[in-house]
Parts: structure tokens; C-alpha cells; sequence
């Protein structure tokens, strides 16, 4: 990491994924632990939750959401990393779950949001659910509804056997 401080290189988030690729999670944790509190951020935090997420730590990845909601510093792209965790855990009925909470606190949900959503129906083979989420996306935001959208609609039909 000598590298970044020559060049005067100081974003947080991106030197705490850096070091947990090359120096491991104990030290990416280590370090966020010593940042003066104004580099304690939704970026670094949210840092270390993608790390978790990526990771398959659901417990670690649960306490640092539910402390940063604490803190007030979820926002509406944070939610992702842990829908992908809940179904990469085999959980996809936690996914509507925190989308509802999203939807209660009045958080914009993106299209990424709804990709994650709809294949979470998929798991629970739930098609009607799947196209209700596609048409709130679409009511919402018609520029939401892009190829990567209609590609993972697809997708998802495509591994539960239902027609295209």
C-alpha cells in the first residue's frame, strides 16, 4: 500500500477493499478501525459490507447494515450487497423484505434493486411476482427498463423452465 501513499492516494473505501484483497479482512477491519471519524463514512463502511457480502459472512454483514442504519448511513445502493448475500445464502424470501423496508422509508429502488428482486421470485418460483416487479418498474420508470433488465427477466425464466 506504499504505492497509494506516494501518490497521495487517500480514498478510504478504496484502500480498505485494497488491503483486505492483499493483507486479509482482519487488517481492512484494523484499518477502518484507526480512520478518524470523518472518513467513517457510508463509503467505507459500505466498503467493508461489500467485503462481508462478497465473503458469505451474513452475521458480520448483518451487524455492520444494522449499525450503519444506526449511524443514518444506509442508502439506497447499499441494500444491494446484501440481497445478492441473501440469495447467495439460498435465502431469496429476505430479498421482498428488505425491499419493503426500502419502499417504507421511501428509498428510490434501481433497477438493480429489481433485478435482484425479481430473481429472488424466481427462486421461490413465484412467476406472477417476477412480472409484478417488472411492471412496478416500469410504471416507476420506464428508463429503469433496460436490456439488462428484460436479459435478467429472461434469465430468470430461463433457469426455472417457464417460457420466454
Amino acid at each position: 500500500m506504499d504505492w497509494m501513499e506516494n501518490r497521495k492516494m487517500i480514498d478510504h473505501a478504496i484502500r480498505l477493499d485494497l488491503i483486505a484483497k492483499t493483507e486479509g479482512l482482519g487488517a481492512a477491519e484494523d484499518y477502518l478501525s484507526v480512520l478518524p471519524p470523518t472518513a467513517k463514512n457510508r463509503f467505507t463502511y459500505g466498503a467493508l459490507l461489500n467485503i462481508y457480502c462478497n465473503n458469505l459472512m451474513m452475521d458480520e454483514a448483518l451487524a455492520l447494515f444494522n449499525k450503519m442504519d444506526e449511524l443514518k448511513l444506509i442508502d439506497s445502493t447499499l441494500p444491494f450487497s446484501l440481497m445478492y448475500l441473501y440469495l447467495r445464502w439460498g435465502q431469496p424470501e429476505k430479498v421482498p423484505e428488505l425491499v419493503d423496508e426500502l419502499k417504507r422509508r421511501n428509498f428510490p429502488i434501481c433497477s438493480f434493486t429489481c433485478i435482484l428482486w425479481m430473481w429472488s421470485y424466481a427462486r421461490l418460483n413465484d412467476i406472477e411476482r417476477v412480472e409484478s416487479v417488472l411492471e412496478e418498474l416500469s410504471n416507476d420508470s420506464e428508463d429503469q427498463c433496460t436490456w439488462n433488465t428484460y436479459s435478467n427477466l429472461a434469465g430468470s425464466h430461463l433457469c426455472q423452465g417457464w417460457p420466454v
